[in-house]
């Protein structure tokens, strides 16, 4: 046999060993919350999809610790409440995290680790088609998915706090009202 002949073969095998370490990779999944840490920021993540051997469909281990990540900088952030259920985008690093999410700080990751389980984090935003998030077109909205409150920056600069059988609350040492003060009961 010639060397022709069986290049085919080393290249199917090839072939088949990237695809291998390529699906063994994990880049993201969806998960939902089974608990949660809110002192630490941390969660236990029951990943969303299934994986099949030989015909048998198995759950993942549930993912232990995984920090949730919100927006964050400087000096301020925009938390939500995550809870048991919520749905979450969980990804993959690149590289070990150990240290850097220990100190913070730029690192020489200390493990050999890629795209590994071990070194994921969460954010809350993994909802499906047949639940959308509704994005208002024209305005920056921070509310409850009902509607009943909302915070609601519009498109011509004027803002509107809405609270349906609740109170809006107002507490500072001063507050300042500039401009045409209505007020309706």
């Amino acid at each position: 046999m010639s060397n022709s002949q069986r290049l085919p073969e080393i290249d199917d095998l090839i072939q088949d060993m990237i695809d291998l370490s390529l699906f063994q990779m994990n880049v993201s999944f969806p998960g939902r919350i089974t608990e949660i840490n809110h002192t630490t920021g941390k969660a236990t993540i029951q990943l969303e999809l299934k994986t099949k051997l030989n015909d048998v469909e198995q759950s993942r281990a549930p993912l232990q610790d995984v920090p949730i990540g919100f927006f964050r900088a400087g000096g301020f952030r925009i938390t939500l409440p995550s809870k048991k259920d919520d749905k979450v985008w969980v990804f993959f690093a690149d590289r070990a995290l150990d240290d850097y999410m220990t100190n913070g700080t730029e690192t020489v990751p200390r493990f050999k680790r890629i795209h590994s389980m071990s070194d994921a984090f969460a954010l809350p935003q993994a909802y499906t088609f047949n639940d959308p998030t509704p994005i208002d077109p024209n305005d920056a909205v921070i509310g409850l998915e009902e509607g009943s409150g909302e915070v609601r920056i519009k498109s011509d600069s004027s803002v509107e706090i809405k609270g349906k059988n609740n109170d809006i609350k107002l507490e500072s040492e001063k507050v300042t009202i500039n401009g045409n003060l209505e007020v309706f009961q």
